[in-house]
């Protein structure tokens, strides 16, 4: 993982019953999915760019499916 700020969340993001890892740095939001067995997959980048500041983990339209929305510095928007 590149740049600064670093954050972790948790989510099933996939479904599959197992928590998943979200980690963002200012540069770059990746996914972890769970394995089942205790470890995860290499991370996904999900998002890069400059300015990200943290991923909130929700389930933004009310379907029971989480979302993994990236926040960046000093915007009023999602990526």
């Amino acid at each position: 993982m590149t740049g600064t700020n670093e954050g972790v969340g948790y989510g099933d993001l996939n479904n599959d019953g197992l928590l998943d890892v979200i980690t963002w740095s200012s540069t770059e939001v990746s996914l972890r999915r769970a394995r089942g067995d205790g470890t995860f997959d290499s991370p996904t980048v999900l998002d890069s760019g400059t300015g990200l500041w943290g991923v909130t983990v929700a389930d933004l339209d009310n379907d029971g499916n989480l979302f993994s929305a990236p926040q960046q510095q000093n915007q009023n928007n999602l990526l």
